[in-house]
Order: C-alpha cells, then sequence, then structure tokens
C-alpha cells in the first residue's frame, strides 16, 4: 500500500518530472491485461499499476526509497525487501506493514504538509488523489492490496473527504484468504460508511 506515498517520492525526486511521464510496457513483463499497456504517473496511480511503480522505484534507488521512506514515518518503514524482484517490491513481499491507524496518520501529516516535500509535490500529489469532487465534498483516496507468501491478502481503501472546510481522514483494511470479495467490496463499503456518518 505505497501508491500515494511513492506518487510524492517520484515526484520529489525527480525520478518522474511530472505527473505524464510515460513509460513504454515491456510485453516481456507478462503483465495481466489491465497493466499490459504504457503509463503515465497518472494513469499508474488509478490503475494501481506495479510494474510501473517499481521500475520507477529503481531511478532514484534503493538508498532514496529507504530515506523516504524513514522520513514519512510510514509504518515500521522497513524496506529490506527491497526492489529486484519483479512483482514482489518491500511494499508487497511484507517486510513494510501498516496499520489502518498509522495510514490515517500518514495522510493527515501528507495532507498537512508536514513530510518535508516541495509545496509542488504535494500539490501534485493530492491532484492525482482527487477520485471524485461533486462540489459539497471531494473525495481523494486510494486502493491498495498485497499477498505476502503464506499469507492473507489484505485489501485497503484509504484517503480523506474534504467538507464544509473540514477534513475527514479514513483507513478501511479488510483481510481473506484470497483476491474476491473483500477485494470488490473494500470501495463501497468505505463509501457505505462515510455515507451513513453523513460525511458523502
Amino acid at each position: 500500500m505505497l501508491n500515494l506515498p511513492h506518487t510524492a517520492i517520484l515526484l520529489e525526486s525527480g525520478a518522474a518530472p511530472d505527473p505524464t511521464f510515460t513509460l513504454k510496457y515491456d510485453p516481456a513483463l507478462k503483465q495481466p491485461s489491465n497493466w499490459a499497456q504504457d503509463f503515465d504517473l497518472v494513469g499508474a496511480f488509478k490503475a494501481s499499476a506495479l510494474w510501473y511503480y517499481q521500475t520507477m522505484a529503481r531511478r532514484p534507488g534503493m538508498p532514496a526509497e529507504h530515506e523516504f521512506v524513514q522520513r514519512f514515518q510510514y509504518g515500521n518503514a522497513d524496506t529490506s525487501g527491497g526492489i529486484d524482484e519483479t512483482g514482489n517490491p518491500f511494499w508487497v513481499d511484507g517486510s513494510l506493514r501498516i496499520s489502518a491507524d498509522e495510514q490515517v496518520e500518514f495522510l493527515r501529516r501528507f495532507y498537512e504538509a508536514r513530510l518535508g516535500l516541495s509545496e509542488r509535490t504535494t500539490r501534485l500529489t493530492k491532484e492525482i488523489l482527487v477520485a471524485q469532487d461533486t462540489g459539497p465534498w471531494r473525495l481523494s483516496a486510494k486502493t491498495g492490496a498485497c499477498q505476502p507468501q503464506g499469507q492473507d491478502t489484505s485489501n485497503w481503501y484509504v484517503g480523506y473527504v474534504e467538507k464544509s472546510g473540514t477534513v475527514y481522514y479514513f483507513a478501511l483494511q479488510m483481510g481473506a484468504n484470497d483476491y474476491g470479495r473483500a477485494y470488490s467490496e473494500r470501495i463501497p463499503i468505505t463509501r457505505a460508511i462515510l455515507t451513513e456518518l453523513g460525511i458523502l
């Protein structure tokens, strides 16, 4: 569950000069159909295209990755899983772990510009994060999912809602034996809760 902070890392480090920075898809990667295409940063974020983010992470390299994750105080900040194994970087293989409470605290620091990032990086990342803007409220959110070897899947939906001058942060995590119901229901369940609370 690192696409949000990773987007900021790529912009801040210059690995992605801007949100339209595009990588050509290499068929040798043998990705599923929804990922088997060229992506820019915005498209990769929306599609959660792991191959794009892992390829881009290799541009600043592991020392920079580790430094940013430590600076962000993102979960246990354990990057020991590395980025060498395609499809299984540290944020998927299980070395990096984060709780729902830690997700919310990270989102709060990000939104309040307390991560030590430039104003440009924070602004562009916030723009990429917007999922829906109705006028009365704006939802900024990101899905995430992984399955460390030998463990259940972890299915996420995290973000915040801006409404009437107030910011409401949320993080939903659902575990399951395999990708399926939890994967498909994470967004509807979160939106139902936010609606019941009168936030959406």
